[in-house]
């Protein structure tokens, strides 16, 4: 649920090996010409975590660190649609040119899944918390009470939020997409 927490679970080795790996991944992955700019990503969910963990401390949620990492992984499912799919979210940037439709229902209709579908699949491969599973799948429509992720509206509101904002200021995680989905409960549940 934290950076810290990782640390203490995995120990500062581990994420050492881990952080080198997905530097050598990177690099690799950066020798094609792509769509899919992974420096503008992450500095997407970077913003987005931050700007989370701040709305959570202003609106005294009880765990700020927890709002953070799941803003950190909130669009998981687009990294793992670029570096695991046949077909490739740099692909499909590509063919967005002049689309009209939500982002979202552009997706489905590329991949036949969407990447807020792709992000709860993977979230619950890795068996990630509860928290930020909900926020991984419900950042863009927030869940109904029959949802097993409606205890968890809030936080998944304040990411959707801090998801808004970034857009607004020109930090999307891809850059070639319309503004993102936001629910007006968001404002209902966010003072």
């Amino acid at each position: 649920t934290s950076i810290k927490r990782a640390v203490n679970l995995l120990g500062v080795n581990e994420i050492r090996r881990m952080a080198l790996s997905m530097l050598l991944f990177t690099k690799l992955i950066r020798r094609e010409s792509r769509e899919f700019d992974f420096l503008f990503f992450w500095q997407h969910c970077l913003f987005v975590a931050e700007l989370s963990r701040r709305i959570a401390i202003a609106l005294k949620h009880a765990d700020p660190e927890l709002v953070y990492t799941a803003g950190l992984l909130h669009d998981v499912g687009k990294l793992a649609l670029e570096t695991h799919g046949k077909l490739t979210y740099s692909q499909f940037i590509a063919a967005l040119h002049n689309c009209s439709h939500p982002l979202l229902e552009e997706e489905k209709h590329f991949f036949g899944i969407t990447h807020v579908e792709m992000g709860l699949v993977l979230c619950l491969e890795c068996q990630l918390p509860v928290p930020i599973t909900a926020i991984a799948s419900y950042h863009h429509q927030l869940p109904d009470n029959s949802s097993p992720y409606y205890a968890y509206r809030t936080e998944i509101a304040i990411v959707a939020f801090a998801n808004y904002i970034a857009w607004l200021h020109g930090i999307s995680s891809i850059s070639h997409s319309g503004p993102p989905q936001l629910c007006p409960q968001v404002f209902e549940l966010l003072p």
